[in-house]
């Protein structure tokens, strides 16, 4: 009777295991925006590997606005950012990171967005938060 109780233990785990795997996290929905796709890029040229994002304003976002973008840097430390300013009319951006290195394979990073009103950056309108499974890994440089 142990035996079947240690295969069905395992059985189960496994199946945990594999669910967690299997599926990746959700497209989130803010506020502010609305995530249509997420996950990482690799270039042509230089097979530099960037986080890629694209997000829809899920309602309006003022031209002018600012998207402050910190994506978790998978080395640690500091995250690593980059900056949009919101022009007349668009309502889809595709916010892309600096070069990254040292992903982990089945790892979940974290992307977030913060909207502030204009340049000034002293109102902030929302904040909006994607994770990112990465299917493989990339060694540190």
């Amino acid at each position: 009777m142990r035996a079947h109780v240690r295969i069905f233990f395992l059985f189960a785990l496994g199946v945990g295991l594999l669910g967690c795997l299997a599926f990746p996290p959700v497209n989130n929905v803010s506020e502010y925006l609305s995530t249509e796709t997420g996950g990482f890029i690799i270039g042509s040229g230089d097979k530099s590997v960037r986080y890629a994002l694209t997000v829809t304003a899920a309602r309006a976002i003022p031209a002018g606005a600012v998207l402050d973008v910190s994506y978790a840097n998978p080395l640690g430390g500091e995250p690593l950012a980059s900056t949009t300013t919101v022009a007349d009319g668009v309502t889809k951006f595709v916010l892309v990171s600096p070069a990254i290195a040292g992903l982990r394979a089945n790892e979940v990073y974290t992307v977030e967005v913060k909207i502030f009103a204009d340049a000034s950056r002293q109102v902030l309108l929302g904040t909006h938060t994607q994770q990112i499974r990465s299917s493989f890994t990339m060694p540190p440089d």
